[in-house]
């Protein structure tokens, strides 16, 4: 073993500095200890909380205040139940106000320093915080903010409250109903739009409607705030869809935008300190490796997966559209007269327009059944194609749960493709479409194979068609090779058919 020298003791110097830096970059309460806090507090500790005098009161729970703030990480063995539920009460029922901003200080060092072991006591202790922030003064009101955001921290999703949410945000109280929805604004911020809380989204919205035309210009601007918010994490479309004639307002829908821009500068403040601490890490890593050789070398972060957009379907409320159908439906429908068939079916297609998603838990099996039928036997086109719309809507409207209806219907679909009229033509192609959508290729593999081998040329012409629409959306990972294997020697004989 060779002798140290001095540039050995500098590189040992880099090694240490570098640890340094990781540690700095990586999160303070992943390292730290636990610490038992309830076992540090004062003998006196309960008499004083429980004192007729507040300056007693305040004592207490600024000692508590005091080992919050020095652990970082709580004990996760040590049971908080009971002291929870004392400074619940305090923070609802103590008529001073220092002492309720020391105990909603207190409710977030220990949202902090349990995170998510903090999370089953959020949905009893959020409805307080945010009752109170009925009060406008600072020396409370920011303790309670600091506080709820703290304690949505702890919890998986805003869904988890999204019932307390809703509660509180119909009060009458103009502060309340501020403080809310900018509570909602700052936590949306955070969000990208695959993690976006679609059943809270679908409650509050219709109450932030409200707010935008509320007496109090501050509550109005806090749920224009929230509206922009939710603009930038679901979309324009979305939005509009949802707000109703609230975006016939110009005034309104142009501050909407405003704070939509302004939600995205913030947004991406937020994943910067995540992608910073990311690079950090990464950069900090590399050093150590080289560290004695070179100094420190940032290395720049990946830029973040591009991330999926909301579908405007998913924020739809399923409908069940056959409870809504007339009551002369049935007699319609079978009618000798193609004008009554007709009418029938129109009446189904613009339920079905008016509600494009489906409710699954109706019964839709009789309906395909004879909506198939009409698309393969009747004797009118018009109605012909009607159905062969409502088959697309139902199948559209339903998505995957219509997977298992789809075997039955595929093959009259590619056997209608004999009709050269666009106006069947084309609904029909938007017809297998929209079913193919909603199962695989593989599954639709011996309808294909079937279709392809029929001797009416429209039929073969509309079958390829629909396979170079369907293998456009495929790439070479989700290609279905076997069905691809199958079918490629029809296809080569269709190429030939038509030389």
């Amino acid at each position: 073993m060779r002798p140290f020298k001095c540039c050995d003791f500098v590189k040992f110097d880099h090694i240490s500095l570098h640890c340094s830096w990781i540690l700095h970059c990586m999160d303070a309460w992943e390292f730290a200890d636990e610490v038992d806090i309830l076992a540090k507090l004062p003998a006196n500790f309960e008499e004083l909380r429980e004192s007729k005098k507040w300056q007693e009161r305040k004592e207490a729970l600024e000692s508590l205040s005091t080992l919050l703030d020095s652990a970082i990480r709580l004990s996760t063995k040590a049971s908080y139940g009971e002291i929870l539920g004392n400074l619940q009460t305090t923070l609802a029922k103590d008529a001073n106000i220092n002492v309720c901003a020391l105990a909603a200080k207190c409710i977030r060092g220990f949202a902090t320093g349990l995170r998510g072991k903090f999370s089953p006591y959020a949905q009893s202790i959020i409805p307080i915080v945010f009752d109170k922030l009925k009060e406008k003064k600072p020396l409370l009101r920011d303790p309670l903010i600091e506080c709820a955001d703290a304690i949505a921290a702890t919890i998986p999703s805003l869904e988890i409250i999204v019932e307390e949410i809703e509660a509180n945000m119909g009060k009458p109280n103009p502060q309340i109903k501020q403080q809310v929805d900018n509570f909602l604004t700052r936590q949306i911020n955070m969000l990208t739009p695959d993690k976006a809380p679609k059943k809270l989204i679908k409650t509050v919205v219709p109450i932030l409607i409200k707010h935008a035309v509320d007496a109090d210009q501050d509550v109005r601007e806090a749920s224009l705030a929230t509206i922009g918010a939710i603009h930038r994490l679901i979309g324009d479309k979305n939005v509009r869809s949802m707000i109703g004639e609230l975006s016939n307002d110009e005034a309104k829908m142009k501050k909407i935008t405003e704070f939509a821009e302004k939600s995205a500068q913030a947004h991406a403040q937020e994943m910067a300190k995540h992608v910073t601490t990311a690079s950090d890490q990464q950069a900090a890593g590399d050093e150590v490796a080289t560290a004695g050789e070179t100094g420190p070398n940032a290395t720049p972060a990946n830029a973040p997966a591009a991330v999926k957009e909301v579908d405007p379907w998913d924020m739809l409320d399923p409908v069940d559209v056959l409870a809504k159908l007339p009551d002369d439906f049935n007699t319609n429908i079978e009618s000798k007269k193609w004008t009554e068939r007709r009418d029938a079916l129109q009446s189904l297609l613009d339920l079905i327009t008016a509600n494009p998603r489906l409710d699954p838990k109706a019964s839709y099996g009789e309906h395909i059944a004879l909506l198939k039928r009409i698309i393969e036997k009747d004797a009118n086109i018009n109605v012909a194609a009607l159905a062969a719309k409502c088959m697309k809507g139902v199948a559209e409207g339903l998505r995957k749960k219509f997977a298992p209806h789809a075997p039955s219907v595929v093959p009259t679909i590619f056997d209608k493709f004999k009709e050269k009229k666009p106006i069947l033509r084309d609904p029909l192609v938007e017809c297998i479409d929209a079913i193919s959508a909603t199962t695989t290729l593989e599954a639709m593999g011996d309808d294909i194979l079937v279709a392809l081998e029929k001797p009416n040329p429209n039929v073969k012409i509309q079958t390829d068609l629909f396979l170079y629409r369907a293998f456009k959306l495929l790439n070479a990972q989700t290609m279905p090779k076997k069905t691809l294997k199958s079918i490629a020697p029809l296809l080569i004989k269709v190429i030939l058919y038509f030389m």
